[in-house]
């Protein structure tokens, strides 16, 4: 038996909400992500660091 759905408005932010993924990072892990190097040239990857990978 399906359940009546008596909330509409709250229901249609909870279908807009789903599938949202929040990723907290702290300051610390964002500025050992980033790339500071360069990357040897013209149409090579970019270096990671470790953390990234």
């Amino acid at each position: 038996m399906k359940k009546k759905i008596r909330n509409w408005s709250q229901y249609n932010r909870a279908l807009v909400q789903r599938g949202n993924i929040n990723i907290w990072l702290s300051e610390s892990a964002i500025s050992k992500w980033q790339n500071t190097e360069k990357h040897g040239g013209r149409g090579r990857s970019n270096y990671y660091s470790d953390l990234a990978n």
